[in-house]
């Protein structure tokens, strides 16, 4: 019995032991299991996007070469484009510039780099140089930068601007000298000349000026010089600025072009600065001194106006509306004439109105499309031809190619008195004059009075008097046709429904009287 109790604690032993390593069994084939199904959801879970790395702007190429233009390098511009991106250039020694940029190309000149920077003229020798350029968004923070090689292939001298002051009297032209330079710094052409007198105070001028090349010289004409003066513009209202007739001295600030191109800006002839202001490195090397000019006394580019009247009796103005004229014509002609006039040192703009009668036949097909709708209500009764014409005079006589100048507009409204034909007249009878300009016409109104009607214009082209009867006048008065107004005698045409309904009331008016009279009749017959 001991014996078979012995063997019962050694099987619940074995027993026991056989129960954990089951458990133990269990627990790794559920772990495992756990694994498999874990590596088979990872195998086909969708995966998740890896972020690729931003593409940032940058130059194509090693090397480009200056030819004396703008120089042109390709890039790539990544994530980007040209709007979202502002690019600066420099060499090492510059200040770094802006320049333009496309959405494969970046553009800048070398003449911006000199402009820039005080430092010796790198591409005034051969050589090859390293660009930085840095590529920046809106906030001008950095995104990227790159380098490139300009390659300058030419050795080139550059010009040599001396000092100088040119006393001015208005008799005799400014001349200023200078050493032109060789290759890429060579001067041809001049497309600007800047009159400065200072704190903004300028005056640009764009014809009166030659330049010699060869000989080194840059001459400004006499009377161009004074004529540009006298059109500066001064305003009293602005605290600093100075009428012309009170400047003592001016600058000349010369836009010079290269022979390959380039427009050297305001710094063909500027000169290193000599002063204690230690943010000046350069300065204007030529000025004039006008301290001997009296520009409100002196008879050069002296201009006046005169109004000659009219080239016929039919048509009139005002004195006042003469003067009007006259100084509008002297307007016109001083600004679309102006290299003709700076010959000439003193002249008269005179100017009259010309008026003709025209044939309907005679008018341009544009023009009777136009007065047309007008002439729906209104009749036609003459056609005619005003325009204003001016001359430039010099002592009297007529200058040679600025004769019968046509002035198309004037700067405001005049007054203009024209005669009634005597067969147009008739009391009772309303007149307009009908304007055609830039393919439209419009209707003037007119008073009349005395066979003589007063209308207003600012520009003179082919016109139409008009008129129309006041026993016709039960239209619109804006000529176009439109009737908005009863008849001569007050009375009102009904409309067509207008008709339909008196119809309908009195359709109704019979059927009840009609029912009225049968019911008398049954009434009797019941009595």
């Amino acid at each position: 019995m001991g014996h078979s109790r012995e063997m019962t604690g050694i099987n619940r032993q074995t027993s026991t032991k056989k129960g954990k390593d089951n458990m133990r069994d269990k627990k790794g084939t559920l772990k495992l299991a756990g694994i498999v199904a874990l590596s088979a959801a990872l195998a086909f879970a969708p995966l998740k996007p890896v972020q690729a790395q931003e593409e940032l702007p940058s130059v194509t190429v090693d090397s480009v070469t200056w030819d004396g233009g703008k120089i042109n390098a390709d890039v790539n511009l990544g994530d980007y484009t040209a709007e979202e991106l502002t690019v600066r250039v420099g060499f090492e020694g510059s200040f770094p510039f802006r320049e333009e940029i496309t959405e494969n190309q970046l553009s800048f000149s070398l003449w911006d780099a000199f402009q820039s920077s005080d430092q010796e003229l790198f591409f005034s020798k051969a050589g090859t140089y390293p660009l930085t350029v840095e590529f920046m968004d809106s906030g001008y923070n950095t995104i990227s930068t790159d380098t490139i090689d300009v390659v300058v292939p030419t050795d080139s001298e550059q010009w040599k601007i001396p000092r100088s002051t040119v006393k001015f009297d208005g008799s005799e032209d400014i001349v200023f000298k200078f050493k032109n330079g060789t290759n890429f710094f060579e001067i041809g052409d001049v497309s600007r000349i800047h009159i400065f007198y200072g704190k903004l105070i300028g005056i640009d001028m764009y014809e009166g000026y030659t330049l010699d090349a060869a000989a080194g010289e840059v001459r400004i004409d006499k009377d161009a010089f004074i004529n540009a003066l006298k059109s500066y513009d001064y305003d009293e209202n602005v605290e600093w600025d100075v009428p012309a007739e009170n400047w003592e001295d001016v600058f000349i600030d010369v836009i010079g072009v290269t022979t390959k191109g380039s427009e050297i800006g305001r710094y063909f002839n500027t000169v290193d600065y000599v002063g204690d202001e230690p943010y000046i490195q350069t300065t204007i090397a030529w000025a004039v001194d006008l301290s001997e000019l009296d520009l409100g006394e002196t008879e050069q580019g002296k201009a006046t106006a005169e109004f000659a009247g009219t080239s016929s009796e039919e048509v009139s103005v005002s004195e006042a509306t003469g003067a009007q004229i006259a100084e509008s014509a002297l307007d016109y002609v001083k600004a679309n004439y102006s290299a003709e006039l700076a010959a000439l040192d003193s002249y008269t703009v005179s100017s009259k109105i010309e008026l003709s009668e025209a044939d309907e036949k005679e008018l341009d097909q544009a023009v009777k499309n136009a007065f047309a709708p007008y002439l729906t209500e209104w009749k036609a009764g003459k056609y005619y031809k005003i325009q204003v014409a001016a001359s430039v005079l010099k002592d009297g006589q007529p200058v040679k190619g600025l004769e019968n100048i046509i002035i198309p507009s004037l700067s405001e409204d005049v007054q203009v008195m024209l005669k009634v034909p005597g067969n147009l007249q008739q009391d009772s009878r309303n007149y307009k004059m009908l304007h055609y300009q830039n393919g439209t016409a419009e209707m003037l109104d007119c008073e009349e009075n005395e066979g003589i009607i007063t209308f207003k214009t600012d520009s003179f082209s082919p016109f139409a008097l008009v008129y129309r009867d006041a026993v016709e006048n039960s239209g619109s008065t804006d000529g176009t046709g439109v009737n908005n107004m009863g008849a001569a005698d007050n009375t009102v045409n009904p409309k067509t429904g207008d008709y339909e309904g008196m119809a309908c009331v009195a359709s109704l008016f019979v059927g009840s009287l009609s029912i009225l009279a049968l019911t008398v009749a049954r009434k009797r017959s019941r009595l």
